[in-house]
């Protein structure tokens, strides 16, 4: 599956690409790539490390259509940048309104694997932090965000890559997946 569609979304329904069911009980990395339209370049829009990708890129699918409720906020990138003001809901989580804003900026999208079987979290989280810093996943916020954008500008990259240093085997992998989906920086 490694550099394999996980499933493909066009304007939120289904493609035929659907190896969803591949992923039940599977460790790993995926990330999600998309484009507004036919004629644009591919994006890293978020990237996520489970125990399950199967039942994590399910949910995600199902919060694309969770209706909003009023309580307003702001996303935030892990990067620092303000990219949207959004509606909380009853449930009080995030993701509803993340993978509904998703869907309604971007008719293309594909759930990709780029990492699988990987048991070990810390080597799940080396594999996501430097694939969001490569393509610099529009939407990632690795687990916690910003609540105002930062007096000093942007995220600062390079703790990414000194924080989580890869091998040149791995960064490899990740290059070929990225030229395979001629993926843009975000």
């Amino acid at each position: 599956m490694l550099g394999e569609v996980i499933i493909e979304l066009n304007n939120g329904e289904r493609n035929s690409t659907d190896n969803l069911d591949k992923c039940k009980g599977k460790s790993g990395v995926w990330a999600l790539i998309g484009k507004k339209c036919e004629e644009d370049e591919w994006i890293c829009l978020n990237v996520g490390i489970n125990k399950d990708i199967k039942t994590e890129i399910s949910q995600d699918i199902e919060y694309m259509n969770i209706k909003d409720e009023i309580i307003s906020k702001n996303y935030i990138n892990r990067f620092g940048e303000f990219l949207f003001s959004y509606n909380d809901y009853a449930n009080n989580h995030y993701r509803s309104k993340l993978y509904k804003e998703i869907k309604e900026k971007y008719s293309k999208l594909k759930f990709i694997c780029i990492g699988w079987c990987i048991d070990d979290n810390e080597e799940r989280r080396k594999i996501e932090d430097h694939f969001a810093w490569m393509t610099r996943a529009k939407y990632w916020k690795n687990g916690g965000s910003f609540q105002n954008v930062p007096k000093k500008g942007k995220y600062d990259f390079d703790e990414i890559e000194a924080k989580h240093v890869v091998d040149n085997n791995l960064k490899q992998k990740l290059q070929k997946i990225i030229e395979k989906y001629e993926i843009q920086r975000g």
